[in-house]
């Protein structure tokens, strides 16, 4: 019979340390006590009008950052970053044409089988020997 404390001399507080780590992991996603990782205060960071005239140019132009940022005067990597940010840094690919593929009657119609008989090597190439392949005799010793 134990007297005082149940468990041993490190098994609570290992066990505990355990449980505080994960409980809080648990409670920080599900109380959204975690915030995202953008700072707090972004002093260089563009003005929202900036950004939606950049958007604007984007939409109009439909082309890439270098396009845009030559019409606006402004640095291409700068426009990137606010093309990136508000999710559109990905023009949209022209609609293609549908492949023209084979409609066959029957499955396997199309199968053929090559015979044709493949020369054999009778001796080690390059690969083996490295770049010392054919340089010797091979009826020599």
């Amino acid at each position: 019979m134990h007297h005082g404390r149940a468990h041993g001399r490190g098994g609570l507080p290992a066990v505990s340390g355990f449980f505080t780590k994960c409980a809080l992991d648990y409670l920080g996603k599900a109380f959204g006590y975690f915030r995202r990782p953008v700072p707090k205060r972004q002093p260089r960071r563009l003005s929202r009008e900036l950004e939606q005239r950049i958007l604007a140019a984007r939409e109009l132009a439909k082309a890439g950052p270098l396009i845009v940022a030559s019409q606006l005067g402004l640095p291409a990597s700068t426009v990137w970053k606010v093309l990136r940010r508000c999710g559109v840094s990905r023009l949209q690919l022209p609609a293609r044409e549908p492949v023209g593929r084979y409609g066959r009657a029957r499955p396997g119609e199309l199968l053929h089988v090559d015979i044709k008989k493949l020369g054999r090597f009778w001796t080690l190439g390059k690969r083996v020997l490295g770049n010392e392949a054919g340089t010797r005799n091979r009826y020599a010793g």
